[in-house]
């Protein structure tokens, strides 16, 4: 595949054949770009190779359609970092490359899911410091009878 202008990439996209229009693919061109440099940056990659995998996943969609269900764009983005770790040879293990790449996808769900476990361990902590702080001043009989959980 040679340089392709952009005239003719705007007008005759094949993401255009799946009512994708240019202001949509340019969102998806930029959400895959920036999730190329935020896993990039996470694995410790160069600059350039996180460049050589925006430019595998430019030229992929060049000749693919974002509208196809198989060409999610974190899921070519993440093939295209690998791939370009051994083309600049920065090599990352792939399992390292889906790990990160899956936690900078997922990244608000991560902090969520990471924020209610850490106040839950919070609230335990604190409801056992209370108790053992209050059990001196209860009825030793009352205090027996419950149970830490």
């Amino acid at each position: 595949m040679g340089f392709i202008p952009r005239s003719i990439l705007e007008e005759s996209s094949p993401s255009r054949q799946h009512g994708i229009d240019l202001h949509l693919e340019a969102t998806y061109r930029w959400s895959y770009c920036e999730f190329l440099k935020d896993a990039g940056m996470e694995l410790k990659m160069p600059q350039l190779t996180i460049a050589t995998a925006a430019v595998f996943c430019h030229r992929f969609y060049a000749c693919h359609s974002h509208g196809e269900p198989l060409n999610d764009r974190f899921m070519i983005a993440t093939a295209c970092l690998f791939l370009a770790g051994k083309v600049e040879e920065t090599p990352k293990p792939l399992k390292e490359v889906v790990r990160v790449s899956y936690l900078v996808q997922h990244k608000q769900e991560y902090e969520r899911a990471f924020r209610h476990i850490q106040q839950k361990v919070i609230n335990v902590f604190l409801k056992r410091l209370l108790l053992s702080g209050l059990a001196s001043s209860l009825n030793p009989y009352l205090f027996n009878s419950y149970r830490f959980a």
